[in-house]
């Protein structure tokens, strides 16, 4: 099934423009990325099931949110440290499992009403999966079910799923126990589930913080679970219990053919400085199934939409099942993370997936035309932008599942008569093969991808003859096909990369192994990647690096502490195409989380090294005449640095005046060591840098519908760049409170920034934040959000003034 993405943000920012999830398996050299889209309270994805690939996912958000912050989670590092979801198969077939952090205590709800998304600072992240229903026979004494409904104390056991008096669909019955939601402490291994009389505590997976179970299929109609346990101490706590019923499947499938939509708008207006301008945001975003067909699409409106820009508009439509699909507008195909993974395409994709073969098809533009323009009296001009056209196919055998073999084949072109002023169209052409193992149910693959490119850097003069490219090469025999020839193909002129395919300098290559015993999740992997590798489908790749890499993560006491280990040792500048030295990077990360259970504050250590050196240990001298006198010139090229990461994180839930509370600390070192700084040249500003940021942050839940925020943070930052130290304070607090049974929440946030900086030119800047708000559910799955912001900032150099936001948001769910 797929893996669902919540993001929620504590304090929420007055605008959020963009948040992304990224993600990739531990083998993969890039990430892919899949957009959030809002819904209420949250911004929620769904990565699909065949993507969730084990052993191992990693991920980390990105937010792009007002005043140009990006916000990301992790909070340090996270392209290089992000986060993982460990996936593991049961005995009888495939499947994914969760191992995360313990959830935090739910929000209480209704009978049959799914609970409302919480606040927190993190993302939340859930996945369900069906297991194998291999439910026993025996049956609980009559004592056992009788006490569960007789009116004893709440229960300090909390169900978390299925809510009491919830429908489910016959594959949608997920059970989830939190055992640290409550007052009293329960012995884990005491818990006892038991479903319509049966125990199935043997079934369930277990961690110290939540149980959970998901049986392959309950038959239509009424179920009843109960969870019994005991306390640290030994004695018996009060039992739990749920009903819920299962629909059958032909109630199902009549929901299934419903569409469910949801449409949304957004409106803001601001005052910078003396100017003022807004922007308009619309779309709506659509699912449902008919049989085996299932159908979605968005449409995503902005007034920033410029004909002479690249496009903001967004919009996608696909129909699809296991076996078949087709898409159109902005689609994102992965086929071989080296040649085109996750790149936005405007155009037209399918695929046909027989399992023994299977053929992917994509057909679009990866930009659209902007035209340049000159001046009138041509002493100037601005290049435009050409229409670049992309095609590709990859055919494959196998499923996936324990083998698949498959070759991609990636034409990326630029569109000469999209636009009159331009400058170095290029053509691109891309091929390679990719190869999935998989044994002994998914613990042990092996995965290797390879790819070999051609890239024309301006097909504007066209392509040469065979007697050229023989000169050029000072070749003595002659070719066997004509350059020229190929031009409806591929251009090849003075400018292609490679000229000589032979050098193999195009090509870039990555095996890895995995293993999954012992509950270790271990993998090797190798990969090099060519100084002339290019695939303008995939243009950020990194280039021109080779090296090994290797990462372990462990698990220890019953899942409560989870250590990692990773180290990679990558050579930069492998070629030696030019006269820069190549750069040895050897990277070392540990990191270790505590869980130790309830009332124990949880606990992360992270540590990442990496060590900088390109072999250079001299400093040259070079002297310069101009005629009359002689220059010294100092060159000092050596480069030795150590960059070190410390990162510590503690989270704690506490009772204090008789109210829930949750503290959090955070502290980030980053160091970099110059291993030359005590002999470099005079007048050298060195080149370490150091950071260190201190976070905390308290949530506070009041027996009123009255919540609170307050957070506080440091971060002082010193380098050769100046003479002194750059520090920030920033601390705020903010209040939340609901009304009518939670319909109207009203909200006030309030936030303080200062920079000071101690150097040469003294000055200092100040930034007050102020905050009011409300959202208004008018019925459900129907909200309004209106705030108002006023942002002041003041300068020791310049006069203050004061911003002035105003933004409001209609959602209407179906």
């Amino acid at each position: 099934m797929a893996l669902e993405i919540k993001v929620t943000f504590t304090p929420p920012p007055t605008r959020v423009y963009q948040v992304r999830v990224y993600y990739r398996s531990a083998d993969q050299t890039t990430y892919r990325f899949r957009p959030l889209s809002p819904q209420e309270n949250a911004w929620i994805a769904l990565i699909p099931a065949e993507e969730v690939r084990g052993p191992r996912l990693q991920y980390f958000i990105s937010a792009a949110v007002e005043n140009d912050l990006v916000l990301t989670y992790p909070a340090l590092n996270p392209y290089n440290r992000p986060e993982d979801i460990l996936i593991t198969a049961p005995t009888s077939k495939p499947a994914v499992l969760v191992e995360e952090k313990p959830p935090a205590k739910p929000v209480e709800t209704k009978p049959a009403e799914k609970p409302k998304p919480q606040t927190a600072p993190l993302p939340e992240i859930t996945l369900h999966q069906a297991r194998p229903d291999t439910t026993p026979t025996k049956q609980p004494a009559a004592e056992e079910t009788i006490a569960a409904e007789s009116g004893e104390p709440a229960s300090p056991i909390t169900i978390l799923s299925p809510s009491d008096a919830e429908t489910l669909a016959p594959d949608e019955v997920a059970i989830a126990v939190s055992l640290i939601s409550g007052d009293a402490e329960v012995e884990q291994k005491s818990v006892r589930l038991w479903l319509d009389g049966a125990e199935i505590t043997t079934l369930a997976e277990s961690s110290p913080s939540l149980i959970t179970y998901t049986p392959k299929e309950l038959k239509p109609g009424p179920h009843k679970l109960v969870v019994q346990a005991r306390s640290a101490g030994g004695s018996p706590l009060p039992q739990s219990l749920v009903r819920f019923t299962v629909e059958s499947k032909t109630a199902v499938k009549a929901a299934e053919k419903a569409l469910q939509v949801h449409l949304f708008a957004d409106g803001r207006t601001e005052q910078v400085l003396d100017e003022s301008q807004s922007l308009l945001i619309g779309g709506a975003d659509f699912t449902g199934a008919y049989k085996s067909l299932l159908y979605e699409g968005n449409l995503y409106l902005t007034s920033m939409e410029d004909r002479n820009k690249q496009p903001a508009n967004r919009f996608y439509l696909t129909l699809h099942n296991k076996w078949i699909g087709v898409a159109a507008g902005d689609i994102h195909p992965m086929y071989n993370d080296l040649i085109l993974w996750g790149r936005r395409v405007r155009g037209f994709s399918g695929y046909l997936h027989l399992g023994f073969l299977n053929v992917d098809l994509v057909s679009g533009s990866l930009t659209r035309a902007v035209n340049g323009s000159r001046s009138a009296d041509s002493t100037s001009r601005s290049y435009g932008t050409y229409q670049q056209n992309l095609i590709g196919i990859r055919p494959s055998i196998g499923s996936g599942k324990t083998f698949q073999f498959g070759l991609t084949l990636v034409k990326v072109k630029d569109d000469t008569q999209s636009i009159r002023i331009g400058s170095m169209p290029k053509d691109n052409l891309v091929m390679g093969p990719d190869l999935k193992l998989s044994f002994d149910r998914g613990r042990i693959q092996v995965e290797a991808r390879g790819a070999l490119s051609l890239l024309t850097e301006d097909i504007s003069p066209g392509a040469v003859t065979a007697d050229e490219i023989e000169k050029a090469l000072n070749l003595e025999e002659d070719l066997p096909i004509d350059p020229e020839s190929l031009a409806d193909y591929f251009i090849v002129n003075e400018s292609t990369l490679p000229l000589n395919p032979l050098e193999k300098t195009s090509m870039a290559y990555n095996a890895s192994v995995k293993l999954d015993y012992l509950s270790n999740l271990l993998q090797v992997g190798y990969k090099s990647i060519g100084a002339s590798y290019r695939s303008l489908a995939n243009a950020w790749l990194r280039t021109n690096l080779q090296g090994w890499y290797f990462n372990d993560r462990l698990r220890f006491f019953d899942n409560k502490v989870y250590a990692t280990f990773g180290y990679e040792d990558l050579l930069d500048n492998f070629s030696r195409q030019n006269s820069n030295p190549s750069i040895s990077l050897k990277t070392f990360n540990y990191s270790v989380t505590l869980y130790p259970g309830q009332d124990l504050p949880q606990l992360t250590l992270g540590l990442r090294d990496q060590r900088r050196d390109n072999g250079v240990e001299k400093v040259q001298t070079a002297y310069l005449y101009d005629g009359e006198k002689t220059d010294t010139l100092v060159i000092d090229d050596r480069d030795q640095q150590t960059y070190r990461d410390i990162s510590a994180q503690v989270s704690q839930n506490l009772s204090l005046f008789n109210l829930p509370h949750t503290v959090s600390l955070s502290y980030i070192s980053t160091r970099n060591i110059d291993e030359y700084k005590n002999s470099r040249p005079a007048g050298d500003i060195g080149r370490e840098l150091n950071t260190g940021v201190f976070m905390i942050n308290v949530n506070t839940q009041f027996t009123t519908p009255l919540k609170t925020n307050l957070s506080f943070a440091s971060n002082r930052n010193s380098g050769p760049l100046s003479a002194g130290n750059l520090d920030y304070l920033m601390f705020g607090g903010g209040v939340e409170y609901g009304l009518y049974q939670d319909r109207l929440t009203l909200l006030a946030d309030l936030r303080r920034m200062q920079m000071t900086f101690t150097g040469p030119g003294d000055n200092g800047f100040g930034r007050t934040h102020f905050r009011l708000g409300a959202t208004w559910q008018i019925a459900p799955r129907h909200t309004i959000v209106v705030d108002g912001n006023l942002i002041n900032l003041s300068s020791d150099s310049v006069d203050s003034y004061t911003d002035k936001i105003i933004r409001i948001r209609y959602d209407r769910y179906f």
